[in-house]
């Protein structure tokens, strides 16, 4: 049952036995589908998806922040030319991270480890470059027909 030196079979190993010496035969078996977690090597980092996340909550913060500002400036009255010119480069930036933010989550999508951060960050930056499209590109099919 419990062996001294500590190369019990697995199957012979009860709670409260000295853990099996890693060296020995009859170490652990790792399932190859286990998780990283239990033993395996498999990396649990993914910094690309981690970017997309961080790109994607950028994009989308700032581009919360130019609608409610473009929407104060009509209301108010106060939107002049260079107002509406720095609203527009402002939009080209948020465009540009949400495009980054998507390409690098699916990059992370592709990687091995976690890929929920990716997932995120993908989902935001297509949402944010859908949301910028569909206006352009139905005004532009409305003005030709």
């Amino acid at each position: 049952m419990s062996d001294p030196t500590g190369s019990a079979r697995p199957g012979d190993w009860r709670p409260g036995d000295p853990p099996p010496d890693p060296a020995s035969p009859y170490g652990p078996a790792v399932s190859p589908y286990a998780p990283a977690t239990l033993g395996g090597s498999a990396s649990t980092a993914n910094s690309a998806g981690r970017t997309a996340l961080v790109l994607g909550i950028v994009a989308l913060v700032g581009w919360i922040a130019y609608e409610a500002t473009e929407n104060i400036a009509f209301t108010t009255g106060a939107y002049s030319r260079t107002f509406f010119q720095v609203l527009r480069v402002g939009g080209w930036v948020q465009l540009f991270l949400a495009f980054g933010a998507l390409g690098a989550g699916i990059y992370g999508l592709r990687q091995s480890g976690p890929r929920g951060a990716a997932g995120v960050g993908t989902g935001i930056g297509l949402t944010l470059v859908t949301l910028w499209l569909v206006p352009r590109v139905v005004g532009s099919l409305a003005a030709y027909l």
